[in-house]
């Protein structure tokens, strides 16, 4: 028999009593075929092999231009993979290559992607790893500190090649939560001062910018309202000019844009201004010029 026709059209099943091959006539399995495996005539889904992959794919000839690969879990779909290749987990029109979408109401809890090293190992990473076409640009890791504890690294490259070795940590959160900028223990410095550490080989700085109207601040605070929110500030008012200084939630002293100093009042009229309190008792005014 080189072909053979079975009309279910009335029964509606058929039963095989063992293993059917499809082009083998040694079938391995409960169904064995050689051949591709084909649904639908219009656009069709299709299992085929190509040479040792395994491929599943919708609309091969491209009859379809909207054709989509859906997976469903629970009768409802939870995987899209469209027509352009993005991908899409609790998104049916996934806008990019990977789309996650979901509804979490835990205010505690992360939502999301979650990428788990297994290793008990200390200093072993997870993360994500940043290349374009000619290099590894950049890095965020997940470092393993301790029995319970974990660091946030973040590296980028200069440009030196593909090598995943030519990225450097350019800053680190620690366990505790402290920051450093160009140091790999920002412990090891005061821990009076160890919050945010920035550190360099050669000149090493800050920069606050604001606008030419506008304050660049600096507040010590030991409360969050009121004046407990800024008892102490180094304050540069760029309209004026002007570096001034505050004590208890009060300017004490200014330098204004000609380099006058004034002591208690916001309007030197000398290279060193002083105002008010003049001796153990009374008040005055010193000038010096």
């Amino acid at each position: 028999v080189t072909a053979l026709t079975l009309d279910m059209s009335d029964a509606g099943s058929a039963y095989f009593n063992n293993k059917v091959g499809i082009g083998t006539t040694s079938p391995a399995e409960s169904l064995h075929t050689t051949a591709n495996i084909r649904l639908g005539d219009s656009a069709p889904a299709e299992f085929y092999t190509n040479s040792s992959e395994l491929r599943l794919g919708v609309d091969r000839n491209n009859d379809n231009d909207t054709s989509n690969i859906t997976f469903y879990a629970n009768n409802s779909e939870k995987v899209r993979i469209d027509k352009d290749g993005n991908v899409g987990i609790g998104e049916t029109s996934p806008d990019d290559l990977l789309h996650i979408k979901g509804t979490d109401t835990s205010t505690s809890d992360t939502f999301g992607l979650r990428i788990h090293n297994g290793s008990f190992t200390t200093n072993t990473i997870a993360g994500i790893l940043f290349q374009n076409a000619d290099n590894n640009n950049a890095y965020i890791r997940s470092i393993r500190s301790g029995t319970s504890s974990g660091i946030l690294t973040f590296g980028t490259n200069t440009g030196a090649g593909i090598a995943e070795s030519n990225i450097s940590e350019a800053m680190r959160i620690d366990a505790s939560g402290n920051v450093g900028i160009g140091t790999t223990s920002p412990t090891s410095y005061n821990s009076n001062g160890d919050n945010l550490v920035v550190a360099g080989s050669g000149n090493t700085g800050i920069t606050i910018a604001a606008g030419t109207s506008d304050d660049t601040n600096i507040f010590f605070a030991d409360g969050t309202s009121g004046a407990a929110a800024y008892r102490g500030i180094i304050r540069y008012n760029h309209s004026g000019d002007n570096f001034e200084f505050y004590t208890a939630a009060t300017e004490r002293l200014r330098i204004d844009s000609s380099g006058n100093i004034g002591v208690g009042t916001t309007s030197p009229q000398g290279n060193l201004h002083v105002e008010g309190a003049a001796g153990a008792s009374g008040g005055g005014i010193i000038y010096v010029t």
